[in-house]
């Protein structure tokens, strides 16, 4: 019994699952991948060195986030929510996403409220 990662997927992908298994070489590195979709936004402009204010003179870029899912393959089994552009990004476990969507599901309808 081999107490490294296995030298190939043994595990069958999750439905969710959109990942070229085959252009991941090293076995440590293959992971199960949702398909990737990019959503617009606009964000505030900012350098890496800048604390982020909340003035609203700030001036702001149009970018894309990059929103995904992901879980390595083999005796991990937590599944990750990545939501990544330029300059920022969230990485949380898919039990903290569905927490944080319930959150701004609920704070998005009070914003909306005239």
């Amino acid at each position: 019994m081999s107490s490294g990662p296995p030298t190939s997927p043994t595990e069958r992908c999750p439905r969710w699952c959109r990942g070229e298994h085959d252009t991941q070489a090293h076995p440590a590195d293959r992971y199960h991948e949702s398909h990737q979709v990019l959503v617009p936004v606009v964000a505030p402009r900012r350098s890496t060195d800048e604390t982020p204010t909340s003035s609203p003179d700030r001036p702001v870029e149009a970018s894309d986030m990059a929103v995904v899912g992901h879980r390595s393959i083999g005796e991990a089994t937590e599944t990750w929510v990545t939501i990544a552009g330029e300059r920022q990004f969230v990485e949380v476990t898919l039990e903290s996403a569905i927490r944080l969507h319930g959150v701004l599901g609920k704070l998005l309808h009070e914003l909306q409220r005239p």
